[in-house]
């Protein structure tokens, strides 16, 4: 049990790092999208809607885990955030799906465009580009 202890401690400052990294690419996104979604007219995604910290306050966790529960609300709620940013400008500017199969794609991607579709990219872009419909705004 002390060697668990002491690796947390010994590898605390590191997970710290990586949040304030998360919290800096979350200003970073907030920034972008706040120009550049406004300016395309792409809907603006919440961050409410993916910082979740409610497991902290279950009695049955010690100070500690309570400090991780928040931790993990944050640092998984600002990655999604950053993603579902990233989807949206995907959907906006790369509407059409690679050549080669992707293990993992964006939540939009399977509006995108077959890549040897040159004919629905010419005639469905504009229409697509701003179709969000499926997406919590």
């Amino acid at each position: 049990m002390l060697n668990i202890l002491l690796l947390n401690i010994l590898t605390a400052p590191f997970i710290w790092y990586c949040l304030m990294s998360a919290v800096f690419l979350g200003l970073v996104v907030s920034l972008y999208q706040v120009v550049c979604f406004t300016v395309c007219g792409i809907p603006k995604v919440s961050v409410k809607d993916y910082i979740v910290i409610d497991r902290c306050s279950l009695s049955y966790l010690n100070s500690i885990e309570k400090l991780s529960c928040i931790f993990c609300g944050n640092f998984n709620g600002i990655i999604a955030y950053a993603q579902e940013i990233a989807a949206r400008t995907e959907q906006y500017w790369c509407l059409v799906k690679h050549v080669g199969k992707l293990t993992k794609t964006c939540v939009h991607y399977y509006k995108f465009i077959e890549c040897d579709d040159a004919e629905s990219y010419k005639n469905k872009l504009v229409e697509m580009r701003l179709n969000f419909s499926d997406n919590n705004n």
